[in-house]
């Protein structure tokens, strides 16, 4: 008679009452919507059983400079003084900085306290310097020395293969962790940039110096871990995210610089005696790494009722940046944000969720959400109005964000939820 030894990871089946599912609510949501977010709540209770994300696509965009009210004001108009200089002054010293994001799930599966997920992400920042805005609106000014000496630029993309496990710990605690591979699928990184001009009564010089790399492809991975509790009607979470290598490009690199001098010279002799001079020089180049910043993010939140919920969501960003000649990577705090839910079922087929936020980068935001249950398959639409400034108000306060971010989202989900927190059986053995 064969024999087969059994060991399991038996850490708590007590039954937890139920309480109201969060279809949008981030510190209630569980299943497939925490997977990426905090994992552990894979394992808690009411989460539902058996869920396929067939679509995910959202789009978004900051600047922490113009509102959509001065984009509507000035875009296409004729600029006197006073336009530009409250173009001017909303720019900050730093310079008018755009940051830009999109991604796309190929498909996402939730089952007991398992997830696995494929997704393609794009994202990309700019930094333009404030004086290339003064040369541009004020003009070139005698005598004033014009130097431009950071900028910065980047975009990539790559997808992101990935699976998340929890277990419960007793009766109301769990941990939970998802592991993704990254696959590059291109950056192209601005690494320097300098340029100067100056104008004299008699004469005119300029130079510049702008280098920049391209790679066609990489890899990396990243973890996410959590932990997660609940009691009667109160969850709560604690997840840290994008903790990993990054994206390291090895792939058809090539580093590139292209430079340019005018020397000094008055504009007949300039074109006359030919004093402009440019190059353009590209060779292959070494990998380098991208890194992705590393967040914190504490939840709270409560069902009040089987039709009502409410949450509190934020946490800390750090910055992740490599160091020459050192093993580790330095962090540095890139900001922090907070957020505010309150999820309502008007009707049992209809959840609405509505949000107030505010980033200490794009200043406050609103947004909201709204579902439609048809059978087992769920659509949920989403939009986010960020950058919210409401000291100007010239446009309404409708035009004064700075920044917005619109969703889809496609899943069918066995809505049945399971009364009891998952845990994590593992089984071994022979005959």
């Amino acid at each position: 008679m064969s024999a087969k030894s059994v060991a399991g990871l038996l850490l708590g089946a007590v039954m937890c009452a139920p309480v109201a599912a969060g279809y949008f609510n981030p510190a209630l949501v569980q299943g497939i919507g925490s997977a990426q977010a905090n994992p552990a709540f894979l394992a808690g209770p009411d989460r539902p059983g058996f869920a396929c994300r067939i679509l995910d696509a959202g789009v978004g965009f900051d600047n922490n400079s113009f509102t959509a009210g001065q984009f509507n004001r000035y875009s296409g108009a004729w600029l006197d003084d006073a336009a530009k200089t409250d173009i001017l002054t909303s720019i900050p010293g730093a310079g008018l900085r755009l940051a830009a994001k999109g991604g796309a799930s190929a498909v996402e599966f939730g089952w007991a306290n398992l997830a696995a997920w494929l997704r393609t992400e794009l994202h990309g920042r700019v930094t333009v310097p404030r004086e290339l805005f003064e040369l541009a609106l004020e003009g070139n000014q005698l005598d004033r020395q014009y130097r431009v000496t950071q900028a910065e630029a980047i975009g990539f993309a790559f997808a992101r293969a990935g699976l998340g496990v929890a277990t419960a710990l007793g009766a109301n605690f769990a941990v939970g962790a998802g592991i993704s591979y990254l696959y590059g699928l291109g950056c192209a990184e601005l690494t320097s940039a300098r340029a100067g001009l100056l104008t004299t009564a008699g004469e005119i010089s300029a130079d510049g110096r702008v280098g920049y790399r391209t790679a066609a492809g990489g890899s990396g991975w990243a973890l996410n871990a959590g932990i997660a509790g609940w009691h009667d009607d109160w969850r709560f979470g604690l997840a840290a995210r994008e903790i990993g290598s990054g994206i390291t490009w090895n792939r058809e690199v090539t580093e590139a610089a292209y430079s340019f001098d005018l020397e000094p010279g008055n504009a007949f002799a300039i074109r006359a005696e030919r004093h402009f001079s440019h190059e353009l020089a590209s060779s292959p180049g070494a990998r380098f790494v991208t890194r992705l910043p590393l967040r914190f993010e504490l939840s709270l939140g409560r069902s009040f009722a089987s039709w009502f919920s409410a949450g509190l969501v934020g946490g800390p960003r750090l910055r992740v940046a490599d160091q020459p000649g050192a093993k580790t990577a330095a962090l540095s705090p890139s900001g922090w944000d907070v957020r505010g839910v309150v999820e309502f079922l008007p009707l049992d087929w209809l959840p609405v969720s509505c949000h107030l936020g505010y980033d200490s980068e794009t200043g406050g935001g609103v947004g909201g959400a709204i579902g439609l249950l048809l059978g087992r398959f769920f659509f949920a639409p989403r939009a986010e109005y960020r950058g919210l400034d409401p000291a100007d108000t010239r446009d309404g306060l409708l035009f004064t964000g700075r920044g917005f971010d619109i969703g889809l989202s496609v899943s069918y989900e066995d809505r049945r939820r399971r009364a009891a927190p998952e845990e994590l059986h593992i089984y071994y053995g022979g005959d």
